[in-house]
C-alpha cells in the first residue's frame, strides 16, 4: 500500500497539462490561416478562439476572461472559479500556405507561465 500511494499520484499529476494555445497569423494576404481560427487547448480538448490583440469572450466552457497582448507578447485567461492565470508568446515557426507564390502562415506557440503582470 505505502507504494500504491506515491504511484498513483505520480500518475494523476502527469495527466494535467497547462493549456496552451496556437496563434495562426498570415504574413501574406493570400494565406488562408487567420488569427481568428487559433486554437486553445485544455486537458477537455481543443477550441477555436480569435487571438487578435485585445479582449474578447471565447467558445471555451467555463472561459469567462481572454485576452492577447501581442506587442508585449502576453496574454491572460480565466475559468469561472478561478484567478486569472497568464501565458507568453514561447516561439514560432513557420508553414507554407501557398506554394506558387511562396507566401508562409506564422504559427505562434503561447504556454501557460505564473503571472508577473
Amino acid at each position: 500500500m505505502r507504494l500504491l500511494l506515491p504511484l498513483l499520484l505520480t500518475s494523476l499529476a502527469s495527466t494535467c497539462t497547462a493549456d496552451y494555445m496556437r496563434a495562426f497569423r498570415p504574413t501574406a494576404s493570400v494565406c488562408l490561416c487567420q488569427i481568428n481560427e487559433s486554437q486553445f487547448t485544455t486537458d477537455y480538448g481543443t477550441y477555436h478562439v480569435d487571438a487578435s490583440d485585445g479582449c474578447r469572450s471565447t467558445g471555451v466552457p467555463a472561459m469567462v476572461d481572454f485576452c492577447v497582448d501581442w506587442p508585449r507578447q502576453r496574454g491572460h485567461f480565466r475559468f469561472n472559479g478561478q484567478g486569472k492565470r497568464c501565458m507568453r508568446w514561447t516561439s514560432t515557426s513557420q508553414f507554407s500556405c501557398n506554394t506558387i507564390f511562396g507566401d508562409w502562415c506564422e504559427v505562434s506557440m503561447w504556454t501557460e507561465v505564473t503571472c508577473t503582470w
